[in-house]
């Protein structure tokens, strides 16, 4: 006499289960981790490299203060006055173990920058919006002073490249330092 042996299949809300045997599902929701913000690391060697090639801008002396004192400046100036360039050496002179260079990217992720998520102790962060059209520049601009109350809560810094002409609230224009080529444009040849 033969035993008969069967294979069946049952499926439960996406789990499917073949042979013999318990199966246990949970029921409750899935634990997801929380997606992490994009942003664009650059190499350390790279940032040491545009220190030393950079010649200091018109005001750049106020800029490092501002940064040091607040923990944030906002770059102003005129197109090709070096803004990106010269928020990255400014970052680069707050290089601290522990902290990490991050280029935030607004335009390519979905969160705010009120986000905690965004700054990690030590960070030092680039904004740089240089070339941002006039609505993501205002939708930016609101979300400053949370993004900055957490720059200053984990003690990281936060160098913002504002767009050439932008408008900046009235409580930010502490922060402000207007760039300008540098004094003696025969040293950048």
């Amino acid at each position: 006499m033969s035993t008969e042996q069967t294979t069946w299949v049952e499926s439960t809300q996406g789990v499917t289960h073949t042979g013999d045997g318990h199966i246990y599902v949970s029921l409750g929701g899935a634990a997801h981790e929380p997606r992490k913000p994009v942003f664009r690391q650059l190499p350390d060697d790279q940032l040491r490299w545009v220190r030393r090639v950079l010649v200091a801008p018109v005001n750049m002396g106020r800029a490092r203060t501002t940064l040091e004192e607040t923990g944030t400046v906002i770059l102003d100036g005129a197109p090709g006055s070096g803004r990106t360039a010269t928020a990255r050496v400014l970052l680069r002179e707050h290089h601290r173990p522990g902290g990490a260079f991050r280029e935030l990217l607004p335009a390519e992720q979905d969160e705010s920058l009120r986000d905690p998520a965004l700054v990690d102790p030590g960070d030092r962060l680039l904004l740089d919006l240089s070339t941002a059209q006039a609505g993501l520049w205002h939708a930016v601009r609101g979300d400053l002073p949370a993004l900055r109350r957490t720059v200053h809560e984990r003690r990281a810094h936060l160098v913002v490249v504002m767009p050439h002409d932008g408008a900046l609230d009235p409580d930010l224009q502490r922060y402000r330092v207007e760039i300008g080529p540098p004094a003696f444009p025969l040293e950048v040849l």
